[in-house]
């Protein structure tokens, strides 16, 4: 018998109208180009960020940056429908029950690479862009410069590397590869080019790989913050004895496993653009998200 599960989520910004940023928000922001109109000549574009009025207020106090300073590189934009919607507001959803994908989908959904709102094609998310060689069988991905954890730490290629060489190929976490990652039970082979550079490469041809990423459970690659999970990992802190006994459990694994989801860790740093407040699982039937977290610089 399902469930019904009710969802709080409170939002600065109605999500139609705003501009998102890939990776951890630092605020709903409103972008625009400023410039000439039909016929002005081509030629530079100044390019302006507005926030909500809320972080306004929090800049002019000195408790914020510049949202210039907050902001990636080359932030990912998601342009409005209509028009920019109203900021401020509570957000509510009815799921039946904990498999629903659409809270996933609304809340959650910060992959590499991510479908566009009406599922035609894919585009880059926390990846500014992606290469793929001509044998489809390398994927290299240029990560968004200046993207930040939920905690304000820059996420990089580090983070990736991180959850291939302690999570992905750890056999005490998986008793096997996830086929997601292998071609004909070849693991992919995960690659630092440089902190915003990051390769795949695979034995054989992979040309449903993008369209992999862009699932739901593609958000793997993107949920392992090194400088959090780390501590929880057996390789990673000699200490660890000591965290699975203030943790209560039996090993490692099952500390490691009991961290490494925001579901169940509201403590997790994460690159979505609502924090959860509450476990989620089998026995919810009520989850509450706060409004972004501000991070400094």
């Amino acid at each position: 018998m399902s469930s019904f599960l009710s969802i709080n989520v409170k939002i600065w910004a109605v999500i139609g109208g705003v501009v998102i940023v890939g990776g951890s928000l630092t605020g709903f922001l409103v972008w625009y180009y400023v410039g000439g109109g039909p016929g002005t000549p081509p030629g530079p574009v100044e390019e302006v960020y507005q926030e909500a009025p809320m972080l306004e207020e929090l800049v002019e106090a000195g408790l914020l940056p510049p949202v210039e300073e907050r902001l990636p590189v080359n932030p990912m934009v998601v342009q409005p429908h209509d028009e920019v919607g109203i900021y401020n507001g509570t957000w509510r959803m009815g799921l039946v029950g904990v498999e629903s994908g659409t809270l996933r989908t609304t809340t959650q959904y910060e992959n590499l690479l991510r479908w566009d709102p009406e599922w035609s094609r894919i585009l880059p998310n926390i990846a500014q862009s992606y290469d793929v060689s001509e044998d489809s069988r390398e994927f290299t991905f240029h990560l968004r410069r200046g993207l930040r954890w939920s905690d304000g730490v820059p996420f990089t290629a580090d983070d990736i590397v991180f959850w291939y060489e302690a999570d992905f190929l750890n056999t005490e976490l998986h008793s096997s590869y996830s086929s997601k990652y292998t071609q004909n039970g070849v693991p992919v082979i995960v690659e630092k080019a440089d902190n915003y550079t990051v390769i795949l490469r695979f034995s054989e041809p992979y040309g449903l790989f993008p369209f992999f990423l862009a699932e739901m459970v593609g958000d793997w690659i993107t949920n392992r913050p090194m400088h959090y999970m780390k501590q929880f990992h057996k390789d990673y802190n000699p200490e660890i004895e000591e965290l699975i006994e203030e943790a209560g459990v039996e090993n490692w694994v099952k500390l490691w496993k009991s961290k490494a989801s925001e579901w169940n860790n509201p403590d997790m740093p994460t690159v979505n653009p609502w924090i959860l407040t509450d476990h989620y699982n089998v026995n919810s039937t009520h989850v509450c998200w706060n409004e972004i977290r501000i991070i400094g610089r």
